[in-house]
């Protein structure tokens, strides 16, 4: 039988038993390792090309069973059609155009991969497809929103035609006839009131005003009060009294607590002056210091071994005013010693308020301020206070006064 083993590489004929002749070999075994060599195994490149097993060998006993030697004819058929048979399994190279075995994957002459450029095509193809298909789909929503929008505008012309055509078609409101009054005015409603009938239910509605009690003035001060007031509430008289009744009432003094004076002002003082005064280079003793409003300092009367007897101080004002009392402080009240006891103190005191006015006061003997009301208020534009006796120093004669402060108005009440 004729050898049916081709080489792989080449197609030529090769050894029983090899796949590739001793020029395909050499040629493998030389380039192995390097760029030239295909990149795969002898089994990769003769993939499918085992060769098949010879037939077991006829029995002798069996000499019937063996087929006949075949004609000469028919054998050169056979060798034909195996040539053809060979011919149809073998395919170009795409790269080298060299004849391969149909089934090779790879091509033995030039080593090249023989689906990479399939592949390769096939992915161009895919990618050109794919930008196709997505400028295809790029420019549909375009289309799409253009024709939304055309759309959206048409319905909109065509409500706007409906709506001028039905304007147009309706009928204009009969004009409202005048009343009967003659005054051009509209008749109203039903059910809804005129404003004639609005102002009489208002005036019906509002609250009658309370009766304004008569203003009348008081019979002490003249500030105006109502009738009802049985009490003035500016100087508290009675309004029964009549004040004529109390012209020649008498001017009295007392000592109180000072709640009287809570509701009078501090009248201001504008000068002050004295019938004498201790000289000192270290203090100043006039009695303008009665009325600067520090307590350590204080008018100390200058007549030697007298105690001040019969010395007084003066207080005058700008205008008249109407005097309801004083607080006094008597006595030396600088600190740092026992200057209170030292010194003289008044115990009793004329207050002269005006030229004809005199109450004499008596005043006890603690450090304290002491408060001095009237009964009525005293219109005076001068006030005096004189020494009558004292409560002697354990040490000087002079006798003191710390701090004087008037109380009442500027106004009659």
């Amino acid at each position: 039988m004729e050898n049916e083993y081709t080489c792989a590489r080449c197609g030529k004929p090769c050894p029983e038993g090899e796949f590739m002749c001793e020029e395909c070999s050499a040629w493998l075994e030389g380039h192995a390792g390097t760029e030239e060599a295909p990149g795969f195994e002898l089994e990769e490149i003769i993939r499918g090309r085992e060769p098949q097993e010879e037939p077991a060998p006829i029995p002798a006993a069996m000499p019937a069973m063996m087929p006949a030697e075949e004609p000469a004819a028919e054998q050169e058929k056979t060798e034909g059609t195996a040539a053809e048979e060979a011919a149809a399994e073998t395919k170009r190279c795409i790269h080298c155009d060299g004849t391969i075995p149909a089934a090779a994957e790879f091509c033995p002459l030039c080593g090249k991969d023989l689906l990479a450029e399939y592949e390769e095509d096939g992915e161009d193809e895919y990618e050109e497809y794919e930008e196709e298909d997505e400028e295809e789909h790029r420019r549909a929503p375009v289309g799409l929103i253009v024709g939304l929008c055309v759309t959206i505008l048409l319905l909109v012309g065509a409500l706007i035609a409906m709506i001028m055509l039905v304007m147009q078609e309706r009928p204009a409101p009969a004009p409202q006839q005048p009343s009967d009054t003659g005054l051009g005015m509209f008749e109203p409603a039903e059910g809804i009131p005129t404003p004639e009938e609005l102002e009489q239910e208002a005036a019906e509605q509002e609250p009658e005003p309370e009766p304004v009690p008569e203003a009348v003035a008081c019979r002490s001060c003249g500030v105006a009060i109502t009738v009802e007031d049985a009490i003035c509430p500016f100087c508290e008289w009675d309004q029964a009294l009549d004040p004529a009744d109390f012209v020649d009432i008498p001017l009295e003094v007392a000592l109180t607590f000072g709640e009287g004076l809570e509701d009078y002002a501090l009248l201001p003082v504008s000068s002050t002056s004295e019938t004498s005064f201790l000289k000192q280079t270290t203090h100043d003793n006039t009695a303008a210091l009665t009325v600067d409003g520090d307590l350590a300092t204080s008018w100390q009367e200058g007549v030697y071994g007298s105690y001040g007897i019969g010395e007084s101080v003066n207080y005058e004002f700008e205008e008249e005013v109407y005097v309801k009392g004083m607080a006094l402080w008597l006595g030396n009240w600088r600190e740092g010693g026992s200057w209170y006891e030292e010194n003289g103190v008044p115990k009793m005191v004329n207050i002269y308020i005006g030229e004809d006015k005199v109450l004499t006061v008596e005043f006890p003997y603690t450090k304290q301020v002491h408060y001095v009301e009237f009964n009525q208020l005293v219109p005076t534009k001068l006030i005096m206070l004189e020494i009558s006796s004292v409560y002697e120093g354990s040490i000087y004669t002079d006798t003191c006064i710390a701090e004087v402060e008037i109380y009442g108005s500027t106004e009659a009440e």
